[in-house]
């Protein structure tokens, strides 16, 4: 804004030069953007949410949320939604207890004709994740396991068919915008006073994985993230708050 305002006041002979023309603005690497905060849920919350996901009609019964279901996998394996979205049943190795995660739903900004604002548009189904790293086989523990089976048999009881895990009750492929509202209501039937994202469940994954004492090099691989330090950076309040316990709790002599 500065620049243009200067070229102005030469052009009109208000000053002989821009004093603007003599500096050199840094690299943008070399600039330190401020990123939006993202906060993790606690355990209580997230044992909060796994009641509210697993919550069942009185009269019949039936669990009141199949896309409950697909919840619970993001926040135990860390997904980013367009993996979760993207997931079909044979990436799912029952026997061995594996997980692929391989595919990812593919989002573009959709600009204004002025190029001015934006909004994410989710496309077509990518043939490999958001990077090299994110293509990932996860080992699936018995909980995840189990919210699966039980997937499996409510789609049975409810005669669903399909590829994808993440499907609504016609069998077509999920979108974010459907999941999100899903988390919406189920977080409404919780004491979580919080804007609670589909991202918030990935990020919570992470944050939880590392306070508990997980290496950060295991964490950043199980995100699939490019390297240590997207992760580092992504969970640097988390890392810092663990530090400051450790200290705390140090005494030398």
């Amino acid at each position: 804004m500065l620049r243009p305002c200067l070229n102005k006041a030469v052009s009109e002979g208000v000053i002989h030069k821009n004093p603007c023309d003599d500096v050199l603005l840094p690299k943008e690497s070399c600039i330190e953007t401020e990123t939006k905060k993202q906060f993790s849920l606690s355990d209580t919350e997230i044992s909060q949410m796994r009641d509210a996901s697993l919550s069942r009609y009185k009269t019949t019964k039936e669990y009141r949320s199949r896309d409950a279901f697909v919840l619970l996998l993001i926040i135990n394996l860390g997904l980013r939604v367009g993996e979760a979205v993207a997931l079909e049943w044979s990436d799912i190795d029952f026997n061995n207890r594996l997980i692929y995660i391989r595919k990812i739903l593919q989002s573009n900004i959709m600009k204004t004709a002025d190029g001015e604002g934006g909004k994410k548009v989710y496309s077509r189904i990518k043939k490999s994740s958001k990077t090299s790293a994110g293509v990932r086989i996860l080992q699936l523990n018995k909980e995840v396991v189990w919210y699966l089976n039980e997937l499996k048999e409510y789609d049975k009881r409810n005669n669903i068919q399909s590829q994808y895990i993440a499907c609504t009750n016609v069998g077509t492929r999920n979108t974010p915008r459907n999941l999100q509202r899903s988390l919406d209501r189920l977080i409404r039937n919780t004491t979580i006073d919080k804007n609670v994202t589909l991202h918030t469940l990935r990020h919570t994954f992470g944050s939880t994985l590392l306070r508990r004492g997980i290496r950060i090099e295991v964490v950043s691989k199980l995100m699939g993230h490019a390297n240590i330090s997207v992760t580092y950076n992504k969970y640097i309040h988390t890392i810092k708050e663990e530090e400051a316990k450790a200290m705390n709790m140090v005494k030398v002599c």
